[in-house]
């Protein structure tokens, strides 16, 4: 028995250890990751690095609709495009939490869609980012007072955080200092394309909760928010009512670009039914700031 007792120490004394140690390497790795286009390392620059005037949020559909550049030269303005693929209004609000804590953007653009709010990819904002659980004060702060007991017990392990990191952190010191500014431009075209309907739009009352909240922080500290739907062959008629009833009663600028003349429904604006060509993203981003400068 006294045998048993001590094996059981020794056990658990290494894996102690070897949590420490994973710990240790891992968030000196994540602390000092170079820039890539790795969807891991796209996370960690957005919640702990980049800083600009202009910070876009949203998911792939503002990751490939708006042009940084195109921002930059007409505004005069440094611009970042924060938008993630398969993330929602959590996840956004979270990105804009973290900039707050090194920088303050003059304008923050927040490209939206039906998952981004209807809770569909609420999982994604807490797995994706746990690397930076104890390292980034808000999702921290998010995970410890929104999320269930069994997550937050989970977290507390360095092994469970960092378990599946090491092959992307790799790649990212492999193939980085791209020093993107977030933009994801695609170049493949679909030799047809058609309307994909949506239905059963109903917005989850956390998320809403997380665009009031991007909403109430932009207003407190003076940054001008710009909300749009990116023109788009996904057609969600209930959820493109509800974001501009919203809109309109929160009294904030928005605009729907869904069926925007100058893009749709030309195949050569489209790489794939839901997101813009590099072409189409080029047109769409001049038509927004144009619009943007209307105001």
């Amino acid at each position: 028995m006294k045998k048993i007792f001590i094996n059981t120490v020794i056990i658990a004394a290494l894996l102690v250890a070897a949590d420490l140690m994973v710990g240790l390497v891992a968030k000196k790795l994540i602390t000092n990751l170079p820039d890539s286009t790795i969807l891991e390392s796209d996370i960690v620059q957005s919640m702990q690095n980049k800083q600009a005037d202009i910070l876009i949020l949203g998911s792939s559909k503002a990751k490939h609709s708006f042009v940084p550049q195109l921002f930059t030269d007409s505004l005069h303005l440094s611009a970042y495009n924060a938008g993630c693929d398969g993330h929602d209004v959590i996840y956004a609000s979270l990105v804009l939490e973290s900039w707050l804590e090194r920088c303050q953007p003059k304008i923050v653009v927040l490209g939206l869609w039906n998952s981004m709010l209807d809770g569909s990819w609420r999982a994604n904002s807490v797995n994706d980012c746990k690397t930076l659980y104890g390292i980034n004060q808000p999702y921290t702060q998010w995970v410890d007072t929104k999320e269930p007991l069994t997550t937050r017990i989970k977290m507390t392990s360095n092994i469970y955080r960092f378990n599946s990191s090491m092959v992307w952190l790799m790649k990212s010191y492999r193939n980085g200092d791209q020093h993107s500014d977030g933009y994801s431009p695609l170049f493949e075209v679909p030799k047809k394309m058609t309307d994909t309907p949506f239905e059963g739009f109903k917005p989850d009352e956390v998320e809403v909760a997380q665009l009031k909240h991007i909403i109430a922080l932009c207003r407190e500290k003076g940054i001008k928010l710009y909300m749009a739907l990116a023109p788009d062959h996904e057609i969600d008629a209930a959820m493109r009512r509800w974001v501009a009833d919203f809109c309109k009663s929160e009294g904030v600028w928005f605009r729907d670009y869904t069926f925007e003349k100058s893009v749709y429904p030309e195949i050569t604006n489209f790489s794939d039914a839901g997101h813009l060509s590099d072409k189409g993203a080029q047109i769409f981003t001049r038509i927004f700031i144009s619009d943007m400068q209307k105001q």
